[in-house]
């Protein structure tokens, strides 16, 4: 027990103290906190820019839909009563 005390285990503990010393592991810890705050500062990033482009772009497509369903009605109103006379036709009465 004394051999594998002295020859193994006391090198061991050495190499081990000396590669885990307080310095180094300030050294790690800080380091790893840096990475952390790069990480979570990159994360956040231009959501601002992101979020303006979506809302212009939701707005854009609201106002296409909007022109749209207005031609639509509008082509909807000129064909509904082209052959008809205008008591047959209801939407053309309630519009006059």
């Amino acid at each position: 027990m004394h051999i594998l005390k002295n020859y193994v285990l006391l090198p061991l503990e050495r190499m081990f103290n000396q590669f885990f010393s307080v310095q180094t592991m300030k050294k790690v810890f800080m380091s790893l906190a840096v990475v952390a705050v790069m990480v979570a500062a990159a994360s956040c990033g231009n959501n601002a820019a992101k979020k303006a482009e979506e809302a212009a772009q939701a707005k854009a497509d609201s106002v296409r839909v909007a022109d749209s369903l207005a031609a639509a009605q509008a082509a909807a109103d000129t064909t509904c009563c082209a052959g008809a006379d205008s008591t047959s036709c209801t939407s053309c009465t309630s519009a006059e």
